[in-house]
Formats: C-alpha cells, sequence, structure tokens
C-alpha cells in the first residue's frame, strides 16, 4: 500500500529503460525493482509531493545501481 506503487512503478520505467539500451540484462529488471521497493522507505501518500519524491527516489535507486560495477559472481554463489 501507499507510496508502493508509485515506486514499483517508477523504478520498473527505469530498469525497462536501461534494458532497452542494452545495460542490463532481462532478468535484471525484477531485481532492481525488489531493491528499490526493499531499499525505499514506503509510506503513505498524503499529498502530491509525497507521489513525486517516491518516484524520484526509486529512480535515482535504480539509476545508481545500474551505474555500479556488477559484482562477480564467487563459486560458491554459482552452486545450485
Amino acid at each position: 500500500g501507499g507510496s508502493a506503487g508509485c515506486v514499483l512503478n517508477a523504478a520498473n520505467e527505469t530498469a525497462v529503460a536501461a534494458f532497452l539500451e542494452h545495460r542490463i540484462s532481462l532478468g535484471r529488471i525484477t531485481e532492481l525493482v525488489d531493491e528499490a521497493l526493499s531499499a525505499i522507505n514506503l509510506g503513505p501518500i498524503d499529498s502530491l509531493d509525497t507521489v513525486l519524491t517516491a518516484d524520484r527516489e526509486a529512480r535515482a535507486f535504480v539509476s545508481d545501481r545500474i551505474a555500479q560495477p556488477a559484482r562477480p559472481i564467487t563459486p560458491i554463489e554459482a552452486l545450485p
């Protein structure tokens, strides 16, 4: 509830744009959206400013995560 829908939408739009620009893989979209929903404070929507802030924070979060170099996978993480 609250601002979760706004965060989800903004994170998804940002991640999909990066995918279409061949900067991330398709599977990374859902990872980034999930990370944004976990990292951003989700609260009640009581004004337009709250919506715009949540949108801005989600887009910035996803953009920052995309800009970070990929973390190498160690052999133990690669095991099923």
